[in-house]
């Protein structure tokens, strides 16, 4: 049996390695849901801060009101933001208590 540079012998397969079939591990899915929840949570934050002082910094220049646009905006949308971050962590814990009944 002859192999080539960075070829594989022909009895090692998936097959035969017991790779077929086989699913991600419960832990790996686990730290991606994890990933994936900070980076949503942190482009919350991070949306809400530069939407916040663009638009206010822009409303400020426009009206010459000394920074308080910029200081409404931001309080705003890092308002908006937790109000954002609240609902995503209860739709990813599946918290989802509805009292109204």
């Amino acid at each position: 049996m002859t192999k080539g540079i960075g070829e594989w012998p022909v009895e090692i397969s998936r097959e035969s390695c017991g790779m077929v079939g086989k699913r991600k591990r419960p832990q790996a899915r686990t730290v991606l849901k994890a990933f994936a929840l900070m980076s949503t949570i942190s482009s919350y934050i991070i949306g809400a801060v530069l939407f916040g002082v663009l638009l206010g910094g822009w409303l400020d220049n426009r009206f010459d009101t000394a920074g308080i646009w910029t200081v409404v905006l931001l309080l705003t949308g890092l308002g908006a933001a937790m109000y954002g971050i609240y609902e995503t962590v209860q739709r990813s814990t599946g918290d989802n208590n509805n009292d109204d009944s």
